[in-house]
């Protein structure tokens, strides 16, 4: 009897293998209406994850960690350690999980480094966490030290992407961020829907609900029908009627505004500049831009305040002089009329400190 297999889907995309039909994607329509939906979302996904990850950079990292890798890490697991490994000299940036007790604050005193990889490689059989090395536990600091050096082979860091609750584990933006993803990938299929309506596709009216069946499958929900672009409805009823009313050129646009919405929270969500929930159709004020984005400086500098002050433990255990700085910011100290301001900001920020005060 054969064992059980799981195969990579991606392997066959990137070879040009439709995995539901197994020909080439030339050869086969891959992406059809109830594709629509998910192939979208893929694309927004990607650009969520773009805007997240670049929205600070780092300097003077160590040797195996990048910017990219830093913020690619708190994108999909939410919080992860700092930490210095003695037996091959290195330094490690990893996710983890609790390994020992917990204060009366409720954080974390030890914890144990988990892989950054998937599911099957972070949890056992049961669901829970898989250890990097089984056995291998780090103190938590959460103070800069000002009397004493902690022993840096058995200390790290936690640097979480923002202020978290109770709860100590942050839900990574990856999921929080995942239903508006969703919602925003629904609204070009919708507008999509829409127009097909202005083609003059009219609505079916069938006489009983044995003849639904001779209607496309897919419409039997409307949302479903809408979503997949399929303008046919059945309409089960004596009444004497055929048209759907259509709408206008105004109800499509309505689609597009409400996805314009829907990507201003999700950029709102990350701290990044936008037009606000209700974004004005014509000439925006600055009066109207600043207010639209008062909030939004509140919540990249959350992030900030956290990454900095993990900088500043990390730099005093570790003897390091690694910095973060927020880039929205940076363009625009970099763009101000002050030319004393560019100067400025390289000093604090090159290859020599990165801003760390010695």
């Amino acid at each position: 009897m054969g064992k059980p297999r799981m195969f990579d889907l991606n392997l066959l995309l990137q070879a040009g293998i439709n995995p539901k039909t197994g020909l080439p994607l030339k050869f086969d329509n891959f992406i059809d209406d109830s594709d629509l939906v998910s192939s979208i979302k893929g694309v927004v996904s990607v650009i969520d994850r773009q805007d997240a990850v670049n929205r600070y950079e780092w300097y003077n990292l160590p040797k195996g960690i990048t910017s990219e890798l830093i913020e690619r890490i708190l994108y999909y697991k939410g919080s992860a350690i700092f930490f210095y490994m003695a037996e091959n000299n290195s330094f490690y940036f990893l996710p983890y999980a609790l390994d020992g007790d917990i204060d009366i604050y409720g954080r974390y005193l030890e914890v144990t480094p988990l892989p950054f990889a998937g599911p099957s490689a972070t949890t056992d059989d049961s669901g829970k966490a898989r250890p990097w090395i089984k056995g291998y536990r780090k103190k938590v600091i959460y103070e800069v030290p000002i009397d004493y050096i902690p022993d840096i082979d058995k200390s790290c860091v936690i640097l979480r992407d923002y202020i978290n609750g109770i709860d100590q584990i942050n839900q990574s933006r990856f999921i929080l961020n995942d239903g508006l993803v969703s919602l925003e990938a629904q609204m070009l299929p919708f507008l999509r829907t829409a127009l097909l309506g202005l083609t003059g596709i009219s609505g079916l009216r069938v006489q009983s609900e044995d003849e639904q069946s001779n209607v496309k499958a897919a419409s039997q929900s409307v949302k479903q029908a809408a979503l997949s672009g399929n303008p046919w409805i059945p309409v089960v009823g004596g009444l004497d009627f055929q048209n759907f009313d259509k709408p206008n050129i105004g109800d499509a646009n309505q689609f597009l505004l409400s996805m314009q919405a829907i990507d201003n929270l999700r950029l709102s969500a990350l701290g990044l500049k936008n037009g606000g929930l209700f974004e004005k159709q014509g000439t925006i004020l600055q009066s109207e831009s600043d207010m639209a984005n008062s909030n939004t400086d509140l919540i990249l500098q959350d992030g900030l305040s956290l990454r900095q002050d993990f900088c500043n433990i990390v730099n005093k255990v570790f003897n390091l002089h690694i910095w973060c700085e927020a880039k929205e910011q940076q363009d625009e100290l970099l763009m101000g009329d002050n030319p004393d301001n560019n100067s400025q900001f390289e000093n604090e920020n090159n290859n020599d400190g990165g801003g760390f005060n010695e």
